[in-house]
This record gives C-alpha cells, structure tokens and sequence, in this order.
C-alpha cells in the first residue's frame, strides 16, 4: 500500500502535463459547442467540457482532412510513447501547415491549433 500511495504522489510526465494544460486552454478559449480533433479525446472532454474526437488512425490523407474539416480545433501532442500524431495526423497537414493557426503552445512541442483555410 505504501508502494502505491507513493506512486499516487508523482507527478504527470510532461507530455501529460503538456496535454492537460491544453485541454484546460481548450476549457477557457473556446465556445462551449466547440469540437475538439485530438488523440485522448475522453481526457480532453473530461477537462475542457468540450466534444472531441479522435483523428482517424490512418495514413489516407482524404480521410484525415475530412476529420479536419469537421473539427472547430485540433490538439497537437507529444506523446512518444505512441508517436500517432506523428505518423498520422502531422503528414496530412504539413503540406497545408501555413492554412493553421497556432493558437496555444506548451512544452514540449504540444498545441491547439485551428485550421483556416
């Protein structure tokens, strides 16, 4: 028991940290029907109150914009340990990267961004 309740009493790696500030930006800076685009999206409505959304695990780029089309917002992560974002969502959107805006930062290498076409 002792063993655990110490494990209760460490923090967040920061890429959760990162991730938590996000949803919580998401919570105060965006319109209360907003739909949030992200890789945890159970962690960002429990936070933010927001519906999101997980992008489609695919390498189909025409099925990746039609999820971007239908998000108000998208979190950009940085969670290694799954490197999805990375493999999946940033290759749809790196040849379109000046049609988003970044709207919130946070270390390491995590956003809320909005697409503007």
């Amino acid at each position: 028991i002792i063993k655990i309740a110490d494990e209760v009493k460490r923090p967040y790696p920061p890429d959760w940290e990162a991730y938590f500030a996000a949803a919580r930006w998401c919570k105060t800076h965006t319109e209360s029907d907003a739909k949030i685009m992200c890789r945890k999206p159970e962690f960002v409505w429990f936070i933010s109150g927001r519906k999101a959304f997980n992008y489609p695990l695919t390498t189909n780029k025409e099925k990746m914009w039609q999820a971007i089309r239908k998000a108000d917002y998208i979190i950009i992560d940085n969670f290694k340990w799954t490197a999805t974002t990375y493999r999946y969502l940033l290759p749809a959107i790196k040849d379109s990267i000046k049609k988003f805006k970044v709207l919130y930062a946070v270390r390491p290498s995590t956003f809320v961004i909005k697409y503007e076409p």
